[in-house]
């Protein structure tokens, strides 16, 4: 588990993009649809200041890998395809 930044979609919205040059912040959905998320490391990086207050102001949780949209559904990816062969077996 790590330390993360919650945000609504909006304010997912509101920091997205890049905050200096050649530095970006790019919230992520978690797998309940509706939380998005950035690294608390951001907070310590110079790079994303002119987000730093709002930011700050942000709950902030541990959320686990299995939280993570991409990891879900890595997951769900891997048992189709088990079963596919699993199928193919039979």
């Amino acid at each position: 588990m790590s330390d993360t930044i919650i945000l609504t979609k909006e304010q997912a919205d509101a920091v997205r993009g890049e905050t200096s040059s050649g530095h970006f912040l790019n919230p992520v959905l978690l797998d309940d649809g509706v939380t998005w998320c950035l690294p608390a490391a951001v907070l310590s990086d110079p790079a994303h200041a002119k987000h730093l207050a709002a930011l700050q102001a942000m709950p902030k949780r541990a959320v686990a890998r299995e939280e993570y949209r991409w990891h879900v559904e890595a997951l769900r990816e891997k048992a189709e395809r088990d079963a596919e062969r699993e199928a193919g077996r039979t």
